[in-house]
Order: C-alpha cells, then sequence, then structure tokens
C-alpha cells in the first residue's frame, strides 16, 4: 500500500521531531496521565512531573535529529522510533523515581503508564511526524514552485527587454561596418572599387551573415533563492469551515485509540468506552448536516463561529455524560478531561489538517500551471529571438550580398569592356549604402514547410530517401506561426543533415503532431537509419537551438540509427 509505505517514510525524517510533536505529544501525557491515574495526586505535582517526563523523553530525540538526522532527504524510520522508544523508557524510569519519592509505591500503576506510552504518546508521536512532515513537504514545493516562478519571470523579462535593444544594436554594428567597407569606394579607381566590392561580398557579408545566425546569446533563467511561504490561515480557516467540515469517521479512529488503553485497563467499563467513541462518530456526522444547513450562503467569519461552536457543543455534552456512564473517580476525571480537549482538538485539527492541505494542494497546481505557462512563453520568446537575429542573418545573406555582389559583377563587366563611365562607383557606392535600409526591415520567414521538405529532398536525392507526414492540425499550426514553422524547418534540416554526413543514413522518417494530450504542443520526430555510434553527443549550435526553443527534447541513439522527439509551444494551442 503506497500511502502506507509513504507514512513509514515520513516517520523517519527529520521533520519527525519538532516542535508541534513535542507539544502533542506533551498534551496526550497530560491526559493520558489523569486519566489513567487512581491516585488522588495534586494537580501541580502531577503537571510538574508530566512535564519533567516530557523533557527525558525528548532529550534523546533532540539529540538524534541534531546527529544522524541531518539529511532531510534520507529517512531512518527504525532509528527514530527506536531512539523514541529509548526516550518513552527514561519518561517511565524519571516519572516512576519521582513519584515514588514523592507519594509512595502506591501511587505508580505501571501498567497504565505503559500503555500510556503504546496506546496514547508513541500513536501520537507518529501521527504528528507524519502530518508535520507531509505539510512542510507541501511547504518546501510551493516556495520551490514559486522560486522556479520567480526565476522564469526574471528571464522572461529580461529577454522581452533585451530582443528590441539587441537587433537594433546588432542593425547598428553591421551598418558601421559595411559603410566602413563601402565608404572605401569614394574617390577609388574602378579597378580598386572592383577589389573593395568583391572582398566586402565574400569576406564581409557571408560571413558576417553565418556568424548572426549561430551569435544567439543564451537566456538561462537564473536561480533564485527560495524563502518559506506563509500559511494564509485566515483562507485555511475558511475553507476548513465550508460544507461538511468535521472528519467523523477520523475523529472516531482517534479517540478510539485513546480510548482503547482505558478498555484494557477497566475491561468492566469496555462498553461504555465503546459507546464513547461511537458517541463521538455520530456526533460530529449530525453536527456536519447541521452546519452545512446552517452556513449555506454565510460569511466565512460566521461559518468558523459556528464550526468551533459545533465541535464545543458536541464534545462537551459527551463529557458532560461521562458521570452518568462511568463516575467520579479522579480517573473518571481524567476521561472527562479528555474528551473537553482532545474532541475539540481533534475535530478542528482534522478540519484544518484537511483544508490545509486543500489549499497547499491548490497553490502547487496554480504554480505549477503557472510555471508551465512561463515556461513556454519563454521557449516561445527565445524562438522569436532567434528569428528575429535570423531574419537580420538572412537579410545580408540575401538582398545586401546579391546587391553587392551583383554591383562587382557589372563593375567588373564595365572594367572588362572598358565602359566605364565617370561617377559609376560613386553612384554604385551610393546605392548600396541606401539600400541597407534593408537591415531595418528585415523579411520574414516565406518557406513553407511542404517547401522545406522538398528542398531537402532535392539536397539528397540519390543520398538518403526522406519520408515525411504532418498531421492537419499540426500542419495549420505551423502554416500560422512563421516562428514555430522557422524552428520547426531547421530542427528537421538540421537533424536529417547529421544522420546524413555523420551516420551516412540512407532512410529518414520525419513525424511532426500535435501532441494528443495537449493541443498546444507540437511534437517533432526525426528517426533515421545509419550508423547511430557515428552520431556526436556534444553540444552544439544544434543542442542550444533545441535548449532554446522547445519544452522538451530527446535523443536516442543506437546501433541501428537514431531518433530525435521535441515538443514546441504552439502559440494560441
Amino acid at each position: 500500500m503506497r500511502w502506507l509505505r509513504e507514512a513509514w517514510w515520513r516517520v523517519g525524517l527529520p521533520d519527525a521531531v519538532s516542535w508541534p510533536a513535542f507539544y502533542v505529544t506533551l498534551l496526550a501525557g497530560v491526559i493520558g496521565n489523569f486519566a489513567n491515574s487512581s491516585a488522588a495526586m495534586p494537580h501541580l505535582p502531577r503537571l510538574a512531573i508530566v512535564l519533567v517526563g516530557q523533557v527525558a523523553l525528548w532529550i534523546p530525540l533532540v539529540v538524534l535529529r541534531f546527529t544522524l538526522l541531518r539529511d532531510p532527504h534520507r529517512s531512518q524510520p527504525l532509528i527514530v522510533l527506536f531512539v523514541f522508544l529509548v526516550g518513552a523508557l527514561m519518561r517511565l524510569f524519571v516519572m516512576t523515581a519521582l513519584i515514588v519519592s514523592m507519594y509512595g509505591s502506591q501511587s505508580l500503576n505501571l501498567l497504565g503508564r505503559f500503555l500510556g506510552i503504546v496506546v496514547n504518546i508513541g500513536p501520537t508521536f507518529v501521527i504528528t511526524a507524519i502530518v508535520v512532515s507531509a505539510l512542510r513537504e507541501r511547504r518546501r514545493q510551493i516556495s520551490e514552485l514559486a522560486a522556479t516562478q520567480q526565476r522564469l519571470e526574471a528571464s522572461l523579462i529580461d529577454v522581452d527587454s533585451a530582443l528590441l535593444q539587441r537587433n537594433a544594436d546588432a542593425i547598428e554594428s553591421v551598418r558601421r561596418i559595411l559603410e566602413g567597407e563601402l565608404q572605401k569606394l569614394e574617390g577609388a579607381q574602378a579597378e580598386r572599387s572592383l577589389e573593395v566590392l568583391q572582398r566586402t561580398a565574400v569576406d564581409i557579408v557571408r560571413p558576417m551573415s553565418h556568424e548572426l545566425a549561430k551569435s544567439i546569446p543564451i537566456t538561462v533563467a537564473m536561480k533564485a533563492n527560495s524563502s518559506p511561504d506563509q500559511v494564509p490561515w485566515s483562507r485555511v480557516w475558511e475553507v476548513a469551515s465550508r460544507g461538511r467540515p468535521f472528519q467523523p469517521w477520523f475523529v472516531g479512529a482517534l479517540m478510539g485509540w485513546e480510548l482503547f488503553g482505558m478498555v484494557i485497563i477497566r475491561p468492566e467499563d469496555s462498553r461504555a468506552f465503546v459507546l464513547f467513541d461511537a458517541m463521538f462518530v455520530v456526533g460530529f456526522m449530525i453536527a456536519n448536516r447541521v452546519l452545512e444547513i446552517a452556513n449555506r450562503g454565510k460569511s466565512g467569519g460566521f461559518r468558523i463561529a459556528t464550526t468551533a461552536l459545533a465541535s464545543l457543543v458536541v464534545s462537551w455534552l459527551i463529557a458532560a455524560s461521562v458521570p452518568r456512564f462511568l463516575g467520579t473517580s479522579p480517573s473518571d476525571f481524567g476521561i472527562l478531561l479528555a474528551f473537553v480537549i482532545l474532541g475539540p482538538g481533534f475535530a478542528l485539527g482534522t478540519a484544518i489538517l484537511s483544508a490545509l492541505a486543500r489549499e497547499r494542494e491548490r497553490v502547487i497546481v496554480e504554480l505549477t500551471e503557472s510555471a508551465h505557462v512561463l515556461g513556454r512563453s519563454l521557449a516561445r520568446q527565445r524562438a522569436v529571438e532567434w528569428f528575429q537575429q535570423k531574419a537580420l542573418s538572412r537579410a545580408l545573406h540575401g538582398p545586401i550580398q546579391s546587391a553587392v555582389t551583383a554591383a562587382a559583377i557589372l563593375l567588373d563587366s564595365d572594367i572588362r569592356e572598358d565602359t566605364v563611365e565617370s561617377g559609376v562607383v560613386e553612384t554604385v557606392r551610393r546605392d548600396l549604402i541606401a539600400g541597407l535600409d534593408v537591415l531595418h526591415q528585415a523579411p520574414s520567414e516565406v518557406t513553407t514547410l511542404d517547401q522545406a521538405i522538398e528542398r531537402m529532398r532535392a539536397t539528397w536525392e540519390g543520398v538518403c530517401a526522406i519520408d515525411a507526414a504532418a498531421s492537419d492540425a499540426a500542419a495549420a499550426a505551423i502554416a500560422a506561426d512563421g516562428v514555430l514553422r522557422s524552428c520547426v524547418i531547421d530542427i528537421v534540416t538540421e537533424a536529417v543533415s547529421n544522420a546524413v554526413w555523420h551516420a551516412k543514413a540512407d532512410q529518414t522518417r520525419l513525424e511532426i503532431a500535435l501532441d494528443p494530450q495537449a493541443s498546444d504542443v507540437l511534437m517533432v520526430e526525426v528517426v533515421s537509419n545509419g550508423r547511430g555510434d557515428a552520431l556526436s553527443e556534444n553540444r552544439g549550435l544544434g543542442t542550444q537551438q533545441l535548449d532554446d526553443w522547445t519544452l522538451t527534447w530527446s535523443r536516442e541513439i543506437g546501433e541501428q540509427g537514431s531518433r530525435l522527439e521535441a515538443a514546441l509551444p504552439v502559440v494560441g494551442g
């Protein structure tokens, strides 16, 4: 049983030894001492003896907490329970010595004290350890998710704010370099001008376009310090008072376990103890129904007040029946006190814990969804960043390089035919500088997915057969989004190229479809044969692109080939 294994694991965590566990076991010890002792001991000395015994119980646990339980990821339940048993025996020894020295051996009731450890303090410690550990783990989860959200938000802001400025700086830098080169045409002879144009086309524009395509800065979500969140107790109380707030069977189980020791000590009253437990279950069932009706449409404050009042009414009415079913001895008074304190405590405690768990689950879900959305936004923003800088690269590689090359060809032709006219070089220089305005109007991606696939087939014709399939929904999403289309084309082009060049693949299959579990995620799969072990797993430009553009990606390399899978966010999906 999974929940049982998880509970056992939590008992051995450092959170098992906590202040809440100290206070709860102290309360259980006080109530158990009053309920299981028939000696007429004064109340204050009795409380003092219990407190000294509590300190003796917790000394070994505290030592354990700061020695063997320092690793929050390592559970040692057997050691925790063994040390608790050692502390329990120390408690029994200390309390026995104090009672004998103060009141004599007639006040010992060793059986009752031993049973108090077995059925009262021990289970209380274990339950509290499990609850505290679970709640603190949820608190850490929320804290980590909140820190992740902060990192993603900061990274998204960084990418967004730097994007336009980075492109503007890149354009200005490129323009300055090209204008500097073209400035050399001023007053130059035709042969010198031809040399400048040819060098600009081959050694300046072309390498710069390639460099821009590879120089996309990596935007990494910086690690933020996580801090524990504050529990929204007002909201927890408000949630706890909704509908049917109490957990009758849970309350009955806790109270029944407390009464189990009394059944062993006073078997003649076992029917009364069973009746008391049943009264708690039925009483809180009735209270749930009454509160559901009475609190309907009421404010949070009203519901909280009526819920607290109902827990007191049910518990105190049952406590008031103790003299009727049992008697008025000191032990009976201890049972009455247990009902007065534990009844409302169990009822409200289980209601609050349930509400706290639901509230933390709600926050975890919200933060998880928020982190998911921010992660998608960050991947999209990175893709846009690449796309825009690629557009600048294409502007250099396309119209600008074409213009410089064309001017060089025309000038070379005029030189060969000795038809160079006066002022032609200056005209060419002015036209080329004016043509740099295309940098500010970087063209968007116009190639369709089908065109890109056909281009790959033509490129590798006779070398590698490329089979491609895209679902209608995936094709529509790609056609509607130039950034997504550009990313998909680059990913499959790079994957096919790697498979052919490195692994000598002669068959490649591309499959593109929307994720059946999420319509806003596009799945791209590239499978190829060949020598998979020839593919490098070193991180390069292609790996950086996958890291930046995708939500997740994976690559499997085997002797029979390779498989690349990538998930990309779909805008408006």
